[in-house]
């Protein structure tokens, strides 16, 4: 079962990474969590070297640039190793509004 749920002041601590699409939701996070010791947000695109948001088909109505932009950022995230701090594949999705997504990994207990 899928379901949005609202970013929460806990979930700092219970994931390792939030991930979102946008400046937008960056700003909305960063007052969620005023402070960021471990760097966990970060913008999808922050992986491939760029500082800016994933192209936004509501307003471009070009799905195939939105899909480019999250390929690459996903691509980019998996190639800098980010699975292997998981060893489960669950991922849980946070919408504090559509179409950015802030996406995290589960922190799952040691051995």
């Amino acid at each position: 079962k899928r379901q949005a749920v609202q970013v929460r002041p806990s979930d700092y601590t219970r994931y390792d990474h939030l991930i979102v699409m946008d400046h937008h939701n960056l700003t909305n996070l960063r007052r969620i969590f005023p402070q960021d010791p471990d760097h966990k947000i970060r913008l999808l695109l922050s992986y491939t070297g760029q500082d800016r948001d994933i192209a936004d088909p509501w307003y471009t109505g070009d799905f195939d640039a939105t899909y480019a932009d999250i390929l690459a950022g996903c691509t980019a995230l998996l190639r800098i190793g980010i699975s292997s701090t998981v060893r489960l594949p669950e991922v849980r999705c946070l919408l504090p509004a559509f179409p950015p997504v802030a996406i995290s990994s589960p922190r799952l207990p040691g051995p």
